[in-house]
Parts: C-alpha cells; sequence; structure tokens
C-alpha cells in the first residue's frame, strides 16, 4: 500500500462517517516496535504516522487493518474531544463499526536484521541493532541469566 492509498482510505473512512481530514498523514522512518499512532498536541490530532519499514513490507490486508485502527482513533477523538478513549469499550465500538478487531496488535512482524533464539529459556526477539542479548546468544549464553 503506498502513502496515496493510505491517505485515500483514511479520508473515504471518515468522509462516511462525517468528518474530514485536516492532518498529514505521513511515515515515520524512526518507529521500529509502532506499527502506526496518532498524534496529539494539546488534545488535537496533529498528524497520523505509519512504520515506513511496516509500510514496505506489510501485507495490503494487514496495513488495512492497521491504517483503519488508526481512523477508529480518531473518530473516537473528534466524536468525544474532551475524553481520553485509549483501546477501551468507546474505542472498541468504533472499531467494530468499521468492520475490524479493536486489537493493538497484529500477528505480523517486521523483518528486521538480528533475529535470535535461545535454546535455554525459548526466548524468542527480532533487533534491528546488536544488542546485549544479540551477543549473549551468539556466544551461547542464556540471556535470562543477565
Amino acid at each position: 500500500m503506498t502513502i496515496k492509498e493510505i491517505e485515500k482510505l483514511v479520508d473515504v473512512t471518515l468522509e462516511a462517517r462525517g468528518f474530514k481530514r485536516n492532518f498529514p498523514v505521513r511515515l515515520n522512518n524512526r518507529f521500529s516496535r509502532t506499527y502506526g499512532a496518532v498524534r496529539l498536541r494539546d488534545r488535537k490530532i496533529y498528524a497520523m504516522e505509519f512504520s515506513s519499514k511496516f509500510v514496505a513490507q506489510a501485507p495490503d490486508e494487514v496495513m488495512r487493518e492497521t491504517v483503519l485502527h488508526e481512523c477508529a482513533h480518531v473518530i473516537v477523538d473528534l466524536r468525544y474531544p474532551n475524553e481520553f478513549h485509549n483501546h477501551d469499550a468507546v474505542f472498541n465500538a468504533a472499531c467494530m463499526e468499521l468492520g475490524i478487531n479493536g486489537g493493538a496488535t497484529t500477528d505480523f512482524t517486521i523483518k528486521r536484521k538480528y533475529n535470535v533464539y535461545c535454546p535455554n529459556c525459548g526466548f524468542v526477539a527480532s533487533y534491528d541493532r546488536k544488542t546485549k542479548m544479540v551477543s549473549y546468544i551468539e556466544k551461547g549464553e542464556c540471556v535470562c541469566r543477565v
């Protein structure tokens, strides 16, 4: 999915519910664990951001669900401007309205440079940089003793 396709999905989703987008949709090269986020300043939405790595690697259906998840945050913030509803019943209702699961996770994972597995304790993780965890496991040392 391209950024233009993401913007179009956001616009169509919001306009179908009576809202107009007045913030940019952009890629964030710094996101490593976060796939998408709605940015607020003084309780006003100033951006919707997506991980550039996620956008490049995620299948369209996973990307679509993530975009709709962020749209649900926008819809809730616009409907209830003076309230905070982060992944609660109100947010889940907005997700159901959009036809998605309200969860904040997905089974999809971004491919990273270092994927580690500790055979002693079963620890599994992936990293973009060579951390102490990676070094310990490469030496055959169990990370749970760190």
